[in-house]
């Protein structure tokens, strides 16, 4: 996590796909991905930085992250690339 003089913010941070088995499963969690937000706002890296305990949660965080867009971070006037944290929740509500 660098200091940046403008922090990226979210245009559009797609729903995660509930995987069906964890659906069907009833297993609900929290996973907190870093994402490498690129200079034209787009996602080019993810990762898991807190685990939901799931694996298939985890993979269905990393792959809404690699489809989410933001604004580009700023650094004297220049877009630079920036990691960012984002969680995704699971629930089941019904």
């Amino acid at each position: 996590f660098w200091k940046v003089e403008v922090k990226p913010q979210p245009i559009n941070i797609p729903v995660p796909t509930y995987p069906d088995m964890a659906r069907t499963a009833g297993i609900e969690g929290q996973a907190v991905v870093e994402a490498l937000v690129d200079v034209d706002g787009s996602v080019k890296d993810a990762r898991i930085l807190k685990p939901s305990g799931n694996a298939s949660l985890d993979q269905a965080a990393i792959d809404a992250a690699m489809r989410s867009k933001f604004s580009p971070a700023k650094q004297r006037d220049k877009a630079v690339r920036v990691w960012v944290s984002i969680p995704f929740r699971f629930t089941l509500t019904g």
